[in-house]
């Protein structure tokens, strides 16, 4: 059985820099997108924000393309547009069940 890539970093293969870059990459956008998180605004305001940071990695992924640090094969940038606000969203959902399960331990250690 053969695994197929999609997508990948710099060149095809395996690359210790790629690791690296993507931890960079994933690492700070997840805490810039989860900091600034409009938590007690209306909902539209919370769609809206989605919606930008997922335009930002539509900008990003097309100006990583051009510029060759990033490949397709078989992926395609709308795979990713209708991906980004479920990511987004799986992120947040996160952010919450862990600050329950701290609250929560929380109570328990009083």
């Amino acid at each position: 059985m053969s695994s197929t890539i999609l997508y990948g970093y710099f060149d095809v293969g395996v690359d210790g820099l790629v690791y690296v870059f993507i931890v960079f990459i994933y690492v700070t956008v997840n805490l810039l997108f989860l900091n600034g998180y409009p938590m007690h605004r209306p909902i539209w305001v919370q769609a809206a924000y989605i919606g930008g940071w997922s335009l930002f990695s539509l900008l990003y992924e097309m100006a990583a393309l051009r510029t060759e640090i990033f490949y397709y094969h078989g992926w395609k940038l709308s795979y990713s547009a209708a991906l980004y606000p479920l990511l987004f969203l799986i992120l947040l959902w996160h952010l919450l069940f862990v600050r329950r399960l701290a609250a929560k331990a929380k109570r328990r250690s009083e």
